[in-house]
């Protein structure tokens, strides 16, 4: 899924877990919160926290040469903040990070024994047989 990579220079990167519920929010972020649950690649990414993208768009060259999904750039550090404190990712979220053998590796927080995973959590045999053979099929800047 190209984690490493983007965890090799220094993003700091959680994944929802599937199950991940919307709260009681203001109208507008409880339909934005719904409406990336309900798709299964919604990305709600933020840099620095000064600006954030929601939206299906994956940041490759594969999606930008030939996708037509769709994403906003917010760039207001409080609408930002905002988006951060609706969502509670911390809390929810697994932490993808660098092992020592530079192997992705997640950390599961919810329970508060920040439990170690070498595998991408709650993905069947399926899933991560199908990422392995695309990784060896296609070309790198596609994954």
């Amino acid at each position: 899924m190209g984690f490493g990579r983007v965890l090799t220079i220094g993003a700091a990167m959680l994944l929802a877990p599937p199950n991940m519920r919307c709260g009681s929010y203001s109208t507008f972020w409880l339909m934005m919160c719904q409406a990336a649950l309900a798709s299964l690649h919604a990305k709600a990414l933020v840099f620095d926290r000064e600006s954030a993208f929601i939206g299906s768009f994956n940041l490759d060259p594969r999606s930008r040469a030939i996708n037509t999904e769709v994403g906003v750039m917010i760039r207001s550090p409080e609408l930002t903040a905002e988006l951060l404190s609706v969502l509670d990712f911390e809390s929810v979220s697994y932490r993808v990070e660098l092992g020592t053998d530079n192997g992705v590796r997640w950390i599961d927080p919810r329970d508060g024994s920040d439990a170690v995973l070498d595998s991408e959590p709650e993905a069947g045999v399926m899933r991560k047989l199908t990422s392995r053979l695309l990784g060896l099929l296609l070309p790198d800047d596609w994954l």
